[in-house]
């Protein structure tokens, strides 16, 4: 029966560091923080994935962002312009 290791999340951050910030390869990963290669494999997979989809969401939202304050800054003109208006017309 395989015996499978439980790593703590600072493990896990410090050998995905050592792949992601430093360029290691898993195996040299492997070797200097002591968890297995396909243990590494599947954090990076893992890691891999899941940036796919912040980066597909990312997009999205700046460009609606954009939008929003596109017609956001349209709205504000055009309540300046009818304020301007009946201030002269009123006041």
């Amino acid at each position: 029966m395989r015996k499978y290791t439980k790593y703590s999340s600072a493990q896990k951050f410090a050998a995905m560091k050592l792949i992601i910030e430093e360029g290691k390869s898993i195996p040299e990963a492997s070797e200097q923080s002591g968890v297995g290669k396909s243990t590494l494999h599947d954090w990076v997979k893992k890691h891999n994935n899941a940036s796919k989809r912040i980066v597909k969401k990312a997009p999205k939202k700046a460009h609606e962002d954009h939008s929003e304050l596109s017609q956001l800054k349209k709205e504000v003109e055009w309540l300046r312009k009818i304020n301007k208006l009946l201030m002269e017309k009123y006041f």
